[in-house]
């Protein structure tokens, strides 16, 4: 995927929280235990506080974090600055 074409959505875009890992998605059957219901502008731009944990119920996911505030999500539309997360296929090798 080009992420330098991905257009983040709106800040009112409703999306799910993973409990477990901490990352967001639009679907909430890609999360492995979801929390809740917010909208990115509830976590996009503020700093995380926990690093990002692979995910236990997906672990070959394909994920994203955010290169400014370093959030994780399994849609690259949810973030503002959208990379590759190199971490989700090392954390279980």
């Amino acid at each position: 995927m080009d992420l330098s074409r991905c257009i983040p959505v709106s800040d009112d875009t409703p999306a799910f929280v993973c409990a477990r890992c901490g990352a967001v998605s639009l679907d909430i059957d890609r999360l492995c235990q979801p929390l809740g219901k917010g909208c990115r502008a509830d976590w996009c731009g503020s700093p995380s506080l926990r690093p990002p944990q692979a995910c236990q119920q997906h672990p070959d996911a394909l994920r994203y974090i955010c290169g400014k505030c370093r959030k994780i999500a399994v849609n690259p539309e949810l973030l503002c600055d959208p990379q590759p997360w190199p971490g989700a296929a090392d954390d279980h090798a």
